[in-house]
């Protein structure tokens, strides 16, 4: 038997009150949060780290942890592996500001995306040109985090969402160019079905101990046992690889919106009710592995 810890994105519930948040997510049966930080509004990472005293004692009062963060790289003005080099730096500084916050909450696992996340992305440039350039900007990053106790956890992505690193030999060569030992892998089921050519489980076998994080969703992006996944290879591929979580839930499936688990009450009584089903779904097949 395995049991991996099973967490949420937190801004999978858009501006909703930090206290709601841990309320649903402990009412879900949830580990934990991976928690999200923008690069500004009501949870940037700055106001999520002027906050740390206060919620790291309702997550702990909770029963919960924060195994993982993830930034949002979700504008162009912070893309870690742009050509220009005030667009490289300011990214730099944004994931560095998300390592602080991460280890402030007791995370030792930074997500880090090397292109922004848009389907307006593009390369300007030769590939190898913007990997080097995404290894010079995750290498300062990883020398900041190294000092907080923070590992970054670079995560592949599909080719509509990124323009760069979409499988997990990608992923391995940037790790490579970096050569930091703090610098490993998130990879995510939904994204990994789409882009690698032999498989999920395979493509886990070739992250093997490089495996820090796994995102959880199911073919259509639902959570598990909704779709047509098959878990139990999946979790046993993990376990084979000696992969000690966490499980973090990103299931933005057809039409989701934050906006609506934010404001409309039926909407995130669903939403939360499929998280719960899920996490017994996952759990229940860890007891047989």
């Amino acid at each position: 038997m395995v049991r991996y810890k099973q967490i949420v994105h937190t801004w999978m519930f858009g501006n909703t009150p930090f206290e709601q948040i841990v309320h649903l997510l402990a009412c879900a049966g949830a580990d934990g949060l991976d928690l999200s930080f923008a690069l500004d509004g009501p949870y940037s990472w700055k106001n999520l780290l002027a906050s740390a005293p206060k919620y790291t004692r309702l997550i702990r009062d909770a029963g919960m942890t924060v195994p993982a963060a993830t930034p949002l790289y979700f504008k162009p003005e912070i893309e870690l592996c742009s050509e220009d080099a005030s667009v490289r730096s300011r990214g730099t500084e944004f994931t560095k500001g998300c390592a602080e916050a991460a280890a402030a909450y007791g995370s030792h696992n930074l997500l880090v995306v090397p292109s922004w996340v848009s389907v307006h992305h593009r390369l300007t440039a030769p590939h190898a040109e913007h990997m080097k350039y995404a290894a010079e900007s995750i290498s300062k990053v990883a020398l900041y985090a190294k000092t907080l106790d923070v590992d970054l956890l670079i995560e592949p992505v599909n080719r509509y969402r990124v323009a760069l690193v979409h499988t997990i030999r990608e992923a391995l060569d940037l790790i490579n160019l970096v050569d930091m030992d703090n610098v490993h892998i998130a990879a995510d089921i939904f994204h990994m079905q789409m882009e690698e050519r032999a498989g999920i489980v395979n493509g886990l076998y070739q992250a093997n101990t490089q495996l820090k994080c796994l995102h959880i969703g199911d073919n259509t992006r639902c959570c598990p046992g909704s779709g047509a996944m098959d878990w139990y290879a999946i979790l046993a591929a993990m376990k084979a690889i000696n992969f000690s979580g966490p499980l973090s839930y990103e299931p933005a499936e057809l039409y989701f919106s934050e906006t609506r688990v934010e404001q409309e009450p039926e909407y995130v009584a669903r939403f939360v009710s499929g998280l719960k089903d899920g996490f017994i779904y996952l759990n229940n097949i860890m007891d047989r592995l």
